[in-house]
């Protein structure tokens, strides 16, 4: 019964064609060469808006900034000005890159 077995195994498919069998295996490739999609959050148009409502809010921080110094009674609170300067600052400049990196990739 074993060797009946094992006999079945080694016998070449009878019913299926070699042509059949190469074509799914055609079908079955994924080329490396795939276009790289962005996520709409990550498209140039998002990053452009992104960019010019931060420009908005680093120009209100600068403000809040100079208002703080400016007043003797908000001395204490000129680190929230600066550290919202700082990090609408390194989001713009991190955006800019991002943008400019895929780009020069094509």
């Amino acid at each position: 019964m074993l060797k009946l077995h094992k006999l079945r195994e080694t016998e070449p498919l009878k019913n299926v064609k070699t042509e059949e069998i190469t074509k799914n295996m055609e079908l079955d490739k994924s080329p490396l060469f795939r276009r790289i999609i962005t996520p709409w959050y990550d498209s140039d148009t998002a990053c452009w808006i992104l960019i010019l409502w931060s420009l908005a809010l680093f120009v209100f921080a600068l403000t809040g900034l100079e208002i703080a110094i400016s007043t003797p009674h908000f001395n204490s609170y000129v680190w929230f000005p600066l550290a919202l300067t700082g990090l609408i600052f390194t989001l713009m400049v991190s955006l800019m890159f991002r943008m400019i990196r895929r780009n020069i990739k094509g």
